[in-house]
């Protein structure tokens, strides 16, 4: 294993991984023919283990798992399409018991919420029905089945009566979550529980052929941040890997000894199967270090991106690790072969499997449901709002942190508020509520809920200058600050978009993180007003913030007041911008803001090297990325997209600095966040890779070696 993020890195291991990168090129042709053997389900990467001996007779058990649905009906922009997913799994549901293999069909969370609209509008009833149709077996809870509160997400499982009179049946399939703790006696899903118990089953036990398996569900201890607190107010998300090892050990006691963790817990890994070290304490890289030796498999889920990995651990037995991106874009196929005497696992692999239209047969019962459901929704879909003269991009994140549909969302709250109340002067949106692009034509009311989908009320408070700037402080950028040091676009998942005023800032490391210092504020006002640590200012931000929402536990300081939906808010400013000429060219509708030319966020650090750039006064000419700098102004240092001398180059290009044309990433920026880093679900897209062309020569001598090893037989 390696770990990133300012932690030291093996040399062997980045060469390692930038070697099978580069041969994930090469091997596309060979994929396309090991399509063919496998039913057209094209496998992205395999990996597998022996943990003991065979010496008994064993048996055969098959994990299908995919993860973060998030109600994705009919999307295939990634691959997918939930028509896809079903046919995909029924085919391998069909080929494992043909072959007299066992098979569990599992999903890791978040099946539900941050949805579009065809599912949303009926509370995504008709995404768990279809999971019924796909022949879920077991699911857990990822953060999202706690958006609406407790109470909905018990009626989602058990079934009931929605506040808007929509009516559910429930669910079949085994809900099974380990670490959410009640806080007081209650009664949760037809279950008694008490105070400091789980509302849940921990965990279910499954007999396959005489054997007995234990599979743990588990979600994020960092739930109780991505939600709006009120409604998880009588629970507690309680430690994932305490959470394992306890019912790893009542499980052993009843003598299992094959034990899967099912859980809604971020992980990564390196397409050739090194386990990266996520961001934060609620990670998998950790998790796998502290389990109990008896655990053989993880199921990772929650930061939308590829896993597939096998960790050893000295006097226990090897886990496999897997996450398969989201959206239905891909399937994780773990094989166990499980000693009959011993209950043990003696071996196992597993593969990342792409769904891809086109190349799956699509189930034609889901198929229908889908067809069914779009026409019944139709009418409210397709009614158009407004129009748009260009595409607005949530993934189009500028140098400084600011993201053309975060802005645009931002704009709306504020403007929305100032109708209620004319002196708010500001306005805060979190990045992961911002879920969709709008694209260039008409706008549709199902565009405009996919980009806000949650239903969050909006609400005004009340901060002081000092307050505003420790909010902005507690923002979370490090993942995003490495990665552009590495020339990477990178995500920014706990951070804000504003309105209503500019702000300054530079990053510094503090206990190896980088972490955002606020140097400047100012009101968009004609006089550009700085505001003082003692002023006291009107602001608009989602109750998801106002109550403390992804660690902005500064507006919890102050109270608020709930003015109106951020849907209904956000339809409003869509149709009245629709209405305008707002950029000068003599035509009506929606216009992106340049974040780059007129930012409300702004970076003294264009370099992310941790220095403040020289500041403007002091240079006769700034010049653009990529334009010559006169000779006396040049430094050691070279600008983004400046030649460096000969000596000065590494192999990693600066953000903006070209890449040699055969090194280039075929995903661009304005993609490369696409949400969820779900860029690198098929071979053919990796991660950009850059090497030293003397390493090309080591991989051309390696792939005609390798190239009949990755065959699928």
């Amino acid at each position: 294993m390696i770990k990133r993020n300012g932690k030291k890195i093996a040399a062997i291991a980045i060469a390692g991984t930038l070697m099978m990168q580069n041969m994930n090129n090469i091997f596309a042709m060979e994929n396309s023919v090991e399509n063919v053997e496998k039913e057209n389900i094209e496998v992205l990467s395999s990996v597998s283990t022996e943990n003991k001996e065979k010496t008994n007779e064993t048996v055969d058990l098959e994990l299908l798992t995919f993860n973060d649905l998030h109600g994705q009906i009919d999307e295939t922009k990634y691959g997918g399409g939930i028509a896809n997913l079903s046919g995909a799994l029924k085919d391998l549901q069909k080929e494992a018991k043909e072959n007299n293999k066992n098979v569990l069909t599992m999903s890791a969370g978040d099946q539900v919420g941050g949805s579009p609209a065809i599912s949303a509008l009926l509370q995504d009833q008709p995404t768990l029905e279809m999971m019924e149709e796909m022949n879920v077996d077991i699911v857990t809870t990822g953060n999202h089945e706690y958006d609406e509160g407790l109470e909905e997400l018990e009626r989602l499982i058990v079934g009931g009566t929605h506040s808007s009179g929509l009516t559910w049946n429930g669910t079949s399939y085994e809900w099974i979550t380990a670490n959410v703790i009640a806080k007081k006696d209650m009664t949760f899903a037809g279950r008694k529980v008490k105070a400091g118990e789980p509302i849940m089953e921990p965990y279910t036990v499954r007999e396959i052929d005489g054997v007995n398996v234990g599979i743990i569900g588990i979600v994020t201890k960092d739930t109780a941040g991505k939600v709006v607190p009120d409604g998880i107010k009588d629970v507690e998300f309680t430690d994932e890997a305490q959470a394992i090892n306890k019912y790893t050990q009542e499980l052993k006691s009843k003598g299992i000894k094959t034990i899967i963790v099912l859980s809604h817990v971020p992980t990564k890994s390196t397409t050739d199967g090194v386990l990266l070290d996520v961001d934060g304490d609620s990670d998998l890289y950790e998790i796998s270090q502290k389990v109990d030796g008896e655990v053989d498999v993880i199921i990772g889920a929650d930061n939308h991106t590829y896993a597939n990995s096998v960790v050893k651990r000295e006097g226990k037995d090897d886990i496999i690790i897997t996450q398969a991106y989201s959206k239905g874009s891909n399937i994780g196929k773990i094989d166990l072969s499980i000693d009959k005497t011993t209950g043990d696992v003696v071996k196992s692999s597993a593969e990342i499997l792409t769904v891809k239209s086109g190349l799956v047969s699509e189930d034609p019962v889901v198929a229908k449901m889908v067809e069914k459901l779009r026409l019944d929704v139709k009418d409210k879909l397709e009614r158009v709002i407004g129009n748009s003269q260009e595409d607005i991009l949530k993934s189009e994140v500028s140098s400084n942190g600011e993201s053309e549909m975060g802005r645009f969302v931002a704009d709306s709250q504020l403007w929305a508020a100032q109708s209620k109340d004319k002196d708010i002067k500001i306005s805060f949106m979190n990045i992961g509520g911002v879920r969709a692009d709008i694209s260039k034509g008409s706008v549709t009311y199902e565009n405009a809920y996919s980009v806000q989908p949650f239903g969050n009320d909006l609400t005004k408070l009340t901060l002081t200058g000092a307050q505003i700037k420790k909010v902005l402080e507690q923002q979370n950028i490090n993942d995003w600050f490495v990665a552009r040091q590495n020339g990477q676009a990178g995500s920014l998942a706990y951070a804000l978009q504003v309105g209503g005023f500019t702000y300054e800032w530079h990053a510094e490391q503090v206990d190896g993180k980088w972490m955002l210092k606020v140097d400047k504020m100012y009101l968009n006002d004609e006089n550009k007003t700085e505001i003082k640590d003692t002023d006291k200012i009107k602001c608009v931000a989602n109750i998801f913030l106002a109550q403390g929402g992804d660690g902005f536990t500064t507006f919890t300081e102050t109270s608020f007041e709930v003015i109106m939906n951020d849907l209904d808010a956000f339809e409003q400013y869509i149709t009245e911008l629709s209405k305008k000429d707002n950029n000068g060219d003599g035509t009506t509708g929606l216009n992106k803001v340049d974040v780059v030319k007129n930012p409300n966020m702004i970076n003294l650090d264009q370099n992310f090297d941790g220095i403040v750039d020289e500041p403007e006064e002091d240079k006769d000419e700034t010049p653009d990325a990529g334009e010559e700098k006169p000779e006396e102004d040049k430094d050691e240092t070279p600008d983004s997209g400046e030649e460096k001398p000969e000596e000065d180059k590494d192999e990693t290009p600066d953000s903006g600095e070209e890449k040699p044309e055969e090194d280039k990433d075929e995903t661009s920026d304005s993609d490369s966040d696409k949400e969820d880093d779900n860029t690198v679900n098929s071979p053919q897209t990796g991660e950009a890779s850059v090497v030293s062309y003397s390493v090309l020569g080591i991989i051309a001598a390696a792939v005609l070696s390798l190239i009949n090893r990755r065959k699928i037989k």
